[in-house]
């Protein structure tokens, strides 16, 4: 390292200067997103403007005297000012953003300002007073803005996702109701098919079903989907069937049992509500009047995996399993395909819809077709009935759920229906525990720096060269290092280096005396160890660990650690609690440092290259300098502004 004071050559460098914001995908005419409930979604840039190239020049000097050369150098970061569309509003708000592998609690913290598509939007005041002619209002659309948008060293921008908070939010979660959604988008004329809402039947039933059982849902579509699609989906994913009957739209739950839970109460409709027996079959004599045949699957899967996006894991896909071990055992896996279900959001919820799933194809063995009268006209799709036919089935009271009944041209009604089996429409509800995948976070707050321990370094160490040694660690476990800053006015500061790893540092927790006399320094240079006395410190605020060494290596300075003026090498460490230690067997007085007693909280270090050194003249022998850390994280970003950081000031 150079020395503060600079002076003969100069060397300067720079570095290509970027002079427009690279772009990599921006959709014309894309379809705006909506979002219910809350979940992830990529921004679409709508606009840019104002492209800012900011040079930070570094300067450094090497060398003494009149052949001291002073090197600089200039590197360039960029910001631009920046509209990203989110989706249709109106919008809650938003919450945490993903920039690349950084993740941030608000957009705030990334100088966003945010524009939730609420009516009467005005458009961004920068907008307006910067480019009057570029300022909209761009009304229904909930998007963010930023004024200057750090690119870094990049002149391209970052992999960026919002956390959106949408429409319809359910009270006391972070999704929507199914019974909302549905209604939303059948009913809505901006964002839904717009049909009549007095052609829906009274939801009540459905919104209690999917209440009592925790069923809520934050679908994100993004692009143009039919109505039935989406409904039959979601409805899947609801253990629900979605029926036309009486010239009206019911969503019919499977569950067949009472459900309490979330403030509502489910109660089923009864079931069975008719009992059919030979009496009322229309068919031909002779033939039978119930056809049995097995139900349209393709194979009976006893393994149901589905795709959801896990708010838990920052919304990253994750799978989810249902699995009948019973029938495992006994027939081999049978897995049928994953379900892509990314609107669920939540664990327990995609568990309730693969095992609803799984139970239903599974355990509905048998579909059957039969003719009734229309004086059976009032039965209706999802109704539970049972049918009782010994003479060619053997079938008495057996239950079955109608799923189909057309007329015929004799104005009978034929009628499709399907195994109704007790316990397997109403799924158990298991305790589920995703995967708790650890989060990088490559924008996590560092955190603080410990006070450094610095000390001038004896002539015996550094070969004569005039060295200060700087140990610095962090408090946080986050903490990846520091930028070293040196002022000699204290107001002025000049970047010296990096700390790129915590140095072995903390605090004596005992006195350590004097040795005995016969284990001091002896003529020749030659040290004898100290068997006496131990020296116990406790490394905590660094998280340090130290180890025992061979005595060979403690007798050639290994271990070399520096104690409040006297440096010291030791070759056993007992480890005592947590970070702490009895360190024994002591060198002492090593490089000519005075063998001194030591107080309990005297500074203790080991030397090893996570120590940083810095070179100075010996004309600034004596003169005070004043230190600045500012600490960036394992990842080496998010370093903290000089400003907001401690000084701290050192004698030469």
């Amino acid at each position: 390292m150079g020395g503060i004071f600079g002076g003969g050559a100069t060397i300067s460098h720079e570095e290509n200067r970027i002079n427009a914001l690279q772009v990599q995908q921006s959709t014309y005419g894309t379809v705006v997103p909506v979002v219910f409930g809350t979940n992830r979604v990529a921004g679409n840039l709508i606009d840019y403007m104002d492209f800012t190239a900011i040079p930070h020049t570094k300067t450094t000097t090497s060398g003494k005297g009149g052949g001291k050369v002073t090197s600089s150098e200039t590197t360039y970061t960029y910001e631009v000012a920046i509209i990203f569309a989110l989706c249709e509003g109106a919008i809650s708000h938003f919450g945490k953003v993903w920039r690349d592998k950084e993740i941030y609690s608000s957009p705030s913290e990334l100088r966003f300002v945010a524009f939730t598509g609420a009516a009467g939007q005005q458009p961004w005041d920068y907008m307006a007073s910067k480019h009057p002619e570029r300022a909209l209002c761009y009304p229904g659309t909930a998007y963010l803005a930023a004024p200057n948008l750090d690119l870094r060293n990049s002149g391209s921008l970052p992999n960026l996702n919002f956390e959106v908070y949408g429409k319809l939010i359910y009270p006391g979660s972070l999704d929507a109701h199914p019974a909302d959604i549905i209604a939303a988008i059948i009913a809505d004329e901006q964002i839904g098919v717009g049909f009549p809402a007095k052609y829906i039947d009274d939801l009540t039933g459905f919104r209690n079903y999917c209440t009592a059982n925790g069923i809520l849902f934050s679908p994100t579509y993004t692009a143009q989907t039919e109505a039935q699609e989406i409904i039959t989906s979601l409805c899947q994913a609801a253990n629900t069937e979605p029926v036309w009957s009486q010239g009206k739209l019911r969503l019919i739950p499977y569950g067949l049992a009472e459900v309490t839970g979330g403030g509502a109460t489910y109660k089923p409709p009864k079931a069975p509500i008719y009992d059919i027996t030979m009496d009322d079959f229309v068919y031909v004599e002779g033939e039978p009047p119930v056809r049995a045949k097995p139900n349209l699957v393709a194979d009976r899967f006893n393994v149901q995996p589905i795709e959801i996006m896990n708010r838990a894991n920052d919304y990253n896909i994750e799978p989810i399993k249902a699995t009948d071990d019973v029938d495992v055992s006994t027939r081999g896996i049978r897995q049928a395909d994953s379900i892509e279900m990314h609107f669920i959001t939540q664990a327990s919820v995609g568990q309730f819809a693969a095992q609803s799933i799984l139970q239903r194809q599974l355990y509905t063995a048998m579909q059957y077709e039969f003719t009734l009268s229309w004086r059976h006209c009032l039965l209706d799709p999802m109704d539970v009935i049972t049918i009782t036919e010994k003479a060619f089935l053997g079938l008495d009271h057996h239950p079955v759920r109608i799923i189909e009944i057309e007329e015929d041209d004799e104005q009978n009604l034929r009628i499709v229906a399907e195994d109704c089996p007790e316990g397997v429409n109403s799924p158990t509800v298991y305790t589920t525990q995703a995967a708790d995948r650890p989060s990088l976070n490559a924008a996590a707050d560092p955190g603080d720096a410990n006070p450094p321990i610095l000390f001038n370094a004896p002539a015996g160490l550094t070969g004569g060269a005039l060295v200060v040694y700087l140990a610095a660690s962090g408090k946080s476990i986050n903490w990846g290092g520091c930028g070293v800053w040196v002022s000699q006015d204290g107001s002025t500061y000049q970047r010296i280096g990096s700390v790129t790893a915590p140095a072995t540092m903390g605090r004596l927790t005992a006195d350590l005396p004097v040795p005995p006399p016969e284990t001091e320094t002896v003529e020749g240079g030659m040290q004898n160890p100290d068997i006496t006395n131990i020296l116990s410190v406790d490394l905590s605020e660094s998280r340090g660990q130290i180890y025992n060494v061979a005595k060979e290596a403690a007798d050639t300075y290994t271990t070399l650690s520096y104690v409040d003026g006297e440096l010291i090498s030791y070759k056993d460490a007992e480890l005592t609690g947590k970070n702490c230690y009895d360190v024994s067997y002591l060198v002492r007085g090593i490089y000519g440092t005075q063998i001194s007693a030591h107080k309990e909280g005297a500074p203790f270090i080991k030397l090893n290259e996570a120590v940083f050194k810095y070179n100075y003249a010996e004309v600034n022998s004596g003169q005070t300098i004043y230190i600045k850390l500012t600490s960036f994280n394992v990842f080496g970003k998010s370093e903290q502004p000089l400003e907001s950081v401690e000084r701290y000031s050192h004698i030469l």
